[in-house]
């Protein structure tokens, strides 16, 4: 009966145990010991000569599947899947991860101690390793992603009521879900309006490639990237008055990508210029002029390219990262000192982004992304 009901709960299940019942013990690898460190999986700890190192969910996940693999190389491909398994992320955020375990190990990439980069591949661990209770060649597919706690279960007529309890309440739950649902169709039933087709008009005819497009607050023109008649060279910005042809050139610059925006007045055009070089947000007079660079930034061309201009024009929002290919993190740069500081955020939350939408009176739209794994979702 009892292997039975563990197979039911499953490897992560928590159950109360039974009166009188008898504890089994945790499935998980470890612990290790290598150089003054002690990695103890089991209780998500990992320390340095008795005192704790502290490190993130994902970063602890890297160096347990690292630990467990000694000696092998791990395909980044491979610790990308395991890690997130539910979730695409990009290559960055595994690099993060690493960066964190070595900060965090003393390790270097120039003379690596512990954690060896494979070029183009992946990672290996590298230090020599003392595993108590395990092997630590052990192959990935075994490695346990969180702690894993397996006791008897409760007796059947407990487990019984239990679940009919949680049915009861699921089933009224969704009795109130369907009645607020089919209340609100009706009253968008009995007010509802004619939709009207909105119909698409074309604004330039240009060859090359034309991204990013602004329009100025007052409806009349449109700022936009281009690459000029080549199709694949990089990018200036331009104004196009709409029903006009002429087209006027603000930057002579070429950049990999540029996300404008424009001023509450319609006066200025602010760029987040995506370069290895010169990357940062720039200012450029909407007449055309100097290009004014205000802060530098760890830019890339993703879903973070994004700024937005406050209303009253006093502060320009973007997310950056303190180092290329990091998690970014919402800021919002005062246009008077130029300084810059970061918005609060949960640590939950792995990403913080701009939305498409522009600032709003106080409110700034943004969008969160979190981990798969854990339980609670990040503020919105």
């Amino acid at each position: 009966m009892r292997d039975e009901t563990a197979k039911r709960m499953g490897p992560t299940s928590l159950h109360p145990p039974a009166a009188g019942g008898e504890k089994e013990a945790r499935n998980v690898a470890g612990p290790y010991e290598f150089g003054p460190f002690r990695l103890e999986p089991a209780e998500r700890r990992l320390s340095c000569n008795g005192d704790v190192v502290v490190l993130t969910p994902k970063a602890f996940d890297t160096l347990h599947l690292l630990v467990r693999n000694n000696g092998h190389l791990v395909e980044k491909e491979e610790l990308l899947n395991k890690l997130w398994p539910d979730t695409f992320v990009e290559e960055g955020s595994l690099s993060n991860n690493v960066f964190l375990l070595r900060k965090a190990l003393g390790d270097s990439t120039e003379n690596p101690k512990y954690i060896e980069t494979v070029p183009g591949r992946g990672y290996r661990f590298i230090a020599e390793i003392v595993a108590n209770g395990t092997d630590a060649g052990s192959a990935l597919t075994g490695v346990a992603m969180a702690p894993s706690l397996v006791v008897l279960s409760a007796s059947p007529t407990t487990t019984a009521a239990s679940t009919s309890r949680k049915l009861m309440a699921w089933l009224f739950a969704a009795g109130i879900i369907c009645v607020g649902l089919a209340a609100f169709a009706y009253a968008k039933w009995r007010h509802r309006t004619e939709l009207v087709p909105l119909n698409g008009v074309p604004v330039t005819a240009l060859r090359g490639w034309a991204d990013y497009p602004a329009i100025s607050p007052d409806g009349s023109r449109i700022v936009f990237e281009w690459t000029g008649e080549q199709q694949f060279a990089a990018f200036d910005l331009y104004i196009k008055t709409i029903g006009n042809e002429n087209l006027l050139r603000l930057t002579n610059d070429p950049a990999v990508h540029l996300a404008p925006t424009w001023s509450p007045d319609g006066k200025q055009v602010a760029f987040q210029r995506v370069s290895k070089e010169n990357g940062g947000i720039y200012v450029v007079s909407a007449n055309g002029g100097p290009v004014m660079k205000l802060r530098a930034t760890n830019s890339s061309f993703d879903r973070s390219m994004r700024i937005s201009w406050s209303p009253d024009g006093k502060t320009i929002a973007f997310a950056d990262s303190p180092f290329p290919g990091g998690h970014k993190r919402l800021e919002l740069l005062s246009l008077a000192t130029l300084e810059s500081k970061q918005i609060e955020h949960d640590e939950k939350c792995v990403e913080e982004v701009l939305s498409s939408l522009p600032m709003a009176s106080s409110w700034l739209m943004r969008v969160l992304f979190r981990d798969a794994k854990e339980n609670s979702a990040c503020p919105s």
